[in-house]
């Protein structure tokens, strides 16, 4: 359907590139990335438009991260073309920045809907949740680069890493969800679908026994108060 493509391309793009830039490849994990999301929202659009604006902003990022790419290579063999200095990649920070804000809020807002129009209201919370965590880490990215805040800023660093961390785990378990649980009209009744990536069925796997877990203890829960609310009236009627 085109979930799992955007899920590991989610994964490389901005959590493998954290590992990748202690190696200095970030930009490699970058482009990859943004290549496997362009896939899975290719797919995607299929079954709901709004993916389409999702993947005409993830374009200019692709672009962006061509320069990154470039930018590296020039650092490896120690290349300084006049076209690559401190402004300019000021500047490709800046627009990286709010181009990542302006996919998120394309792709999240495209699997609320989504997930609203099959059934899956928890989905669709999940999503606006995300949202508003990547926008917490907006703020604080900002207050890092705002002069005047020294003191601060190691401490706003830390937050803004937490939140980043944290926002990312979100998404991928979120897109993992998507997986497990959006399919095409007509497949509900199938089979558990499995991936050719082995790591990726065993993260669904365990995702799902989880959810099975939490539902049975939901159930017993709901049982047990039940139980008890009748035992209750029982004792009243006995009075």
């Amino acid at each position: 359907m085109g979930f799992g493509y955007l899920f590991l391309g989610y994964l490389t793009a901005f959590l493998l590139k954290l590992t990748a830039n202690g190696i200095r490849i970030g930009a490699v994990a970058l482009v990859l990335g943004y290549a496997l999301m362009a896939a899975g929202l290719f797919k995607l659009r299929r079954y709901q438009a709004r993916f389409t604006a999702a993947l005409w902003v993830l374009l200019p990022l692709s672009l962006l991260a061509v320069y990154e790419l470039a930018k590296m290579f020039c650092d490896l063999f120690l290349w300084n073309p006049f076209w690559i200095n401190e402004t300019v990649t000021a500047v490709v920070s800046w627009l990286t920045l709010l181009l990542i804000l302006l996919f998120h809020a394309a792709l999240l807002s495209a699997i609320r809907v989504l997930a609203m129009e099959v059934g899956l209201p928890k989905l669709a919370a999940a999503a606006v949740r995300n949202l508003l965590f990547f926008g917490l880490y907006v703020v604080f990215y900002v207050l890092i680069n705002v002069p005047g805040l020294d003191s601060a800023r190691p401490y706003l660093i830390i937050c803004a890493t937490v939140v980043n961390v944290s926002y990312l785990l979100l998404n991928l378990l979120l897109l993992l969800s998507c997986m497990k649980n959006i399919c095409p009209e007509g497949e509900e009744e199938q089979p558990k679908h499995r991936y050719r990536w082995n790591f990726l069925n065993k993260i669904g796997d365990k995702f799902s026994e989880t959810q099975e877990r939490a539902v049975e203890t939901r159930r017993r829960e709901l049982e047990e108060r039940m139980r008890r609310r009748a035992e209750k009236r029982e004792q009243k009627k006995r009075k």
